[in-house]
């Protein structure tokens, strides 16, 4: 049996954790996933419930103390599939396009 071993700084889930905490308190009902890459310096923002791997991709390096970057790339995130920066609606959701795969297609 392998073991799959995943090595991030401390720091780095640090990262992880407040860029999750500052989405989520922007955009407030919507499910993100924040990953991260230690050696090529970026960190990656997804809408799951979009489907895809499309992420928003930000590098480390450039973030401000404040995060205006995330909410920046949040933002975008949600204005790609016309969805509300306010709290998430199911009703939203539910009437979004999606392609043959059930991917939500972006307007």
């Amino acid at each position: 049996m392998s073991v799959i071993e995943i090595s991030q700084s401390a720091n780095l889930r640090i990262l992880i954790h407040n860029v999750m905490q500052r989405l989520t308190r922007a955009f407030p009902g919507y499910d993100w996933l924040v990953c991260a890459d230690d050696t090529g310096g970026t960190i990656d923002i997804y809408l799951p419930e979009m489907g895809g791997n499309r992420a928003y991709t930000l590098h480390i390096a450039k973030l401000d103390g404040r995060l205006q970057k995330v909410v920046m790339a949040g933002g975008e995130i949600l204005e790609r599939f016309g969805l509300s920066r306010s709290k998430a609606s199911i009703d939203e959701l539910a009437i979004i396009g999606r392609d043959y795969k059930g991917e939500a297609i972006q307007l």
